[in-house]
């Protein structure tokens, strides 16, 4: 039914088609990995509400809560109360 020719044909078709749809997934993969770790890395969660803000940020822009620091003390009681920064 089939030549030599015709099956060496359709497996290198075959190879190229599955080096291709492995390429395409492998890519989908590593894209849903970076859009789901770099955020955590430019922008931190409210803890309040949850909204992402930039790193500099020192209230909330979702909720205007303030934001701690990052070693986890508030930003706005710096001076306050006896305490120093």
């Amino acid at each position: 039914m089939f030549r030599h020719d015709d099956m060496a044909l359709r497996k290198e078709v075959c190879g190229r088609m599955s080096a291709i749809v492995y390429v395409t997934i492998m890519l989908a993969v590593i894209s849903v990995c970076t859009l789901v770790s770099v955020p955590p890395l430019f922008f931190r969660k409210c803890p309040a509400c949850g909204v992402r803000n930039f790193l500099e940020a020192h209230t909330c822009k979702g909720c205007k809560a303030p934001l701690p620091d990052d070693d986890g003390q508030d930003t706005t009681s710096c001076g306050r109360h006896g305490g120093g920064c």
